[in-house]
This record gives C-alpha cells, structure tokens and sequence, in this order.
C-alpha cells in the first residue's frame, strides 16, 4: 500500500480539478465550434418552384431565387 501526506493529497486534489476543468473547457470549444457550423447551415432557404414544382435550396442572404429547371424566380418557403 502506498502512503501519501497530506500535501501531497492537496496537490493531487488540486491537479484533478484543474485537469476536470481543462476538459470541460474543451468541451465547450468543440461544441461550440459544432454549433457554428450548423447555423450557417440552417441559413440557407428552401424555395418550391410554382411552375414546375421543383423544391431546390437557394442562397443564404436571397428572398427570391431562380429555379434551376425552369428559371422562374420564387420566393422562399421556409429559412432552414
């Protein structure tokens, strides 16, 4: 059996938290860096075209957009 002091206790208290911390913050970057890409995902619209009905996904800052089948110009469905 291997006997510590109590210093040395102290120490590797405090080297878990640390370390418990270190990844928590980790966590985060990661998740958050995830997140980021999602939004600019979910930034890009869905248009139905009324002539043909084709449903096509346009641009990210475009109300309206050009069917690539027919070319009539729609407006958004929805934002995804």
């Amino acid at each position: 059996m291997v006997r510590l002091g109590v210093p040395m206790l102290i120490w590797l208290w405090v080297v878990a938290g640390l370390a418990g911390l270190a990844a928590l913050g980790l966590f985060y970057v990661v998740r958050d860096a995830r997140h980021q890409r999602r939004r600019r995902r979910r930034k890009m619209r869905l248009f139905c075209c009324g002539k043909c009905g084709r449903v096509y996904v346009g641009g990210r800052g475009e109300p309206a957009a050009p069917c690539p089948a027919c070319g009539r110009m729609n407006n958004s469905v929805r934002t995804m």
